[in-house]
């Protein structure tokens, strides 16, 4: 039986949500066409979640926030793969997320912008062996908006990181989605809220415009 999450509550004040366009980045996580897929599975309420998170990506453009997209891709044949890693080790051995394969692309809904980085990781952590931290500190970056696939892996290994690295941080619940609806509720709203304000795009878009 598939467990759809509660609704969660938006609490994040109008003042925690003051953005200053010029140092804030928006991450768009993981989301492709995998991702995507498993989502309409797990949490059908959430499958518009591509086009949710570009119309996020796309008034972020306009008052001047960047963009930054980020994908796990692996090689052919695995060479990134230890058998000691257990996640990665099952998707070496269901074939998935190749990086010339269609289910690893960027769903269509998250085009790339003009200029927009796409940053390529073979971990969990968008921060993981990648350049990700030079590329937001050459943008003179501090706060990031987090969103995409899934809630429990991708942002909270990213939020972890960035947490640490002292980045301020947004959550965009309703951008994100997970594998099990009860796993995403918990994680939003026990965790993420320890490590950043928690709100949903509609708020995140009209503090855009405040």
């Amino acid at each position: 039986m598939q467990v759809h999450p509660k609704r969660i509550e938006v609490v994040t004040e109008m003042a925690d949500l003051k953005i200053d366009s010029r140092h804030t980045a928006l991450l768009a996580l993981d989301v492709q066409n995998w991702q995507a897929g498993a989502v309409r599975q797990a949490m059908p309420e959430r499958a518009d979640l591509p086009e949710r998170l570009s119309r996020v990506a796309e008034a972020a453009r306009k008052a001047g926030v960047a963009v930054v997209h980020v994908a796990v891709r692996l090689r052919d044949g695995y060479p990134e793969v230890s058998s000691r890693n257990r996640l990665f080790s099952v998707v070496r051995d269901n074939n998935w997320l190749k990086e010339s394969a269609p289910e690893a692309q960027l769903h269509p809904a998250m085009a790339i912008g003009a200029g927009e980085p796409l940053v390529i990781k073979r971990r969990v952590s968008a921060f993981f062996a990648t350049d990700l931290d030079v590329i937001l500190r050459a943008k003179g970056i501090d706060t990031l908006v987090l969103a995409g696939i899934s809630t429990s892996w991708v942002v909270l290994s990213t939020a972890a990181y960035a947490f640490d690295a002292d980045y301020r941080l947004i959550f965009l619940e309703d951008c994100c989605a997970d594998s099990e609806g009860e796993l995403h509720r918990v994680v939003a709203e026990k965790l993420l809220p320890k490590y950043g304000a928690v709100t949903d795009a509609q708020s995140f878009i009209a503090a855009l415009k405040a």
